[in-house]
């Protein structure tokens, strides 16, 4: 007698994915119930904020009665929170059961994503900069050789005005004076060239922008630089929190410019 034993296929991850999801749902047939709960308790939940929003404190009797209603709001808040806290915990596990689940084919595209980007962006990088030199060598090139021009012409103004000024007749004088105003036009009509390189940019992908980011690097140099500027004292962080904290342990303590108070919570 032949027998054959059956091998039983695991299930699928889709499956699983489905079973556990049902599971994490289980008391939903409380959730009615806490509706209803929850409805009939509405009626006294604004009654006690009615109480609580009409409620002066002029005294030590109105103090004493915003205590009890306080105490009545505290209370409240509680029985809610217990009455809808099961299942909230069920949408947290089923967040958290579905970030992961999602995480484990989501998470590897993005780390590859961003490494990939990550090494387009310093190629980008090098050619801009690559670029930008060019740019700058091209331009100064333009700068000397315009500089060059002019200096030509201002020899020849010289020469012309020593011309003029040494000159025996005065029709010589004015003209080589009009030789020299028309050298000057010449001279100022003379600019250099602006020199604009475009550096190649790849296409496909995520869209690429150049940002300027900053760093500090010697925090005593530019406070100092802000003592004498005052448009940098928007660039500077007061720490209140901090400063509160350490006032709460040294009650003394005093800081040119800051005021401490107190306030009750």
């Amino acid at each position: 007698m032949n027998t054959t034993t059956e091998t039983k296929e695991p299930k699928q991850t889709e499956e699983l994915a489905v079973l556990e999801t049902r599971a994490l749902f289980v008391p939903h047939e409380q959730f009615p119930v806490m509706q209803r709960e929850l409805a009939e308790m509405l009626p006294e939940i604004q009654a006690e904020i009615a109480l609580a929003d009409a409620q002066m404190v002029n005294n030590q009797q109105d103090a004493e009665m915003a205590g009890v209603l306080l105490d009545k709001l505290a209370d409240r808040v509680k029985l809610v929170k217990s009455k809808t806290k099961p299942f909230t915990q069920i949408a947290d596990k089923l967040h958290k059961w579905l970030t992961r689940y999602q995480g484990g084919y989501v998470s590897p595209s993005e780390a590859s994503y961003e490494a990939l980007k990550a090494r387009r962006n310093k190629w980008e990088i090098r050619v801009r900069q690559e670029t930008e030199r060019k740019q700058a060598e091209a331009q100064a090139e333009a700068d000397r050789k315009t500089r060059e021009k002019q200096a030509a012409i201002q020899r020849e103004i010289e020469r012309k005005e020593q011309e003029a000024a040494s000159a025996k007749r005065t029709q010589t004088a004015e003209k080589r004076k009009q030789e020299i105003e028309e050298l000057k036009e010449r001279q100022a009509a003379i600019v250099p060239d602006v020199i604009h390189y475009e550096a190649p940019k790849p296409t496909g992908g995520p869209k690429s922008t150049m940002r300027w980011h900053a760093e500090v690097t010697d925090m005593r140099s530019f406070l100092e630089a802000a003592v004498k500027d005052h448009t940098l004292h928007g660039y500077i962080e007061v720490k209140t929190t901090a400063m509160q904290m350490n006032k709460s342990r040294n009650t003394s303590m005093l800081i040119p410019g800051i005021r401490f108070y107190q306030d009750l919570h």
